[in-house]
């Protein structure tokens, strides 16, 4: 989508907590995602990605590795992003949709944590 090729690698739950963080989670989702720059120009996917769990909006959450790297064109990189849950949400989906795009376009993936 717009150069950018992107997969969802894995996703599960971890138990870690960040004594500092601000927002309060039930459960905390890890999200191992991959990509590939073919845009022309430098990337990073941090802006592009949202996470809803039962329809609402998930905060990210401060623990693990978090996927900044920026790659020049014609580069991959990979890493992981993590979620704060509230209660036990039936179903999680993970949005990638190009914040500099003007096409609109998205995909959505049904995210099952192992």
């Amino acid at each position: 989508m717009d150069g950018v090729e992107f997969t969802l690698d894995a996703a599960y739950y971890t138990d870690e907590r960040n004594e500092f963080a601000e927002i309060e989670a039930d459960s905390v989702v890890i999200l191992d995602v991959s990509f590939t720059n073919n845009t022309g120009e430098d990337y990073s996917p941090t802006f592009d990605m949202s996470v809803y769990a039962d329809g609402s909006k998930a905060e990210e959450y401060p623990v693990g590795d978090i996927v900044l790297d920026v790659v020049s064109d014609g580069r991959s990189s990979s890493g992981s992003v993590a979620y704060a849950l509230v209660g036990e949400p039936s179903e999680i989906e993970l949005e990638f949709a190009p914040m500099m795009s003007f096409s609109g376009e998205k995909s959505i993936y049904t995210v099952t944590p192992e």
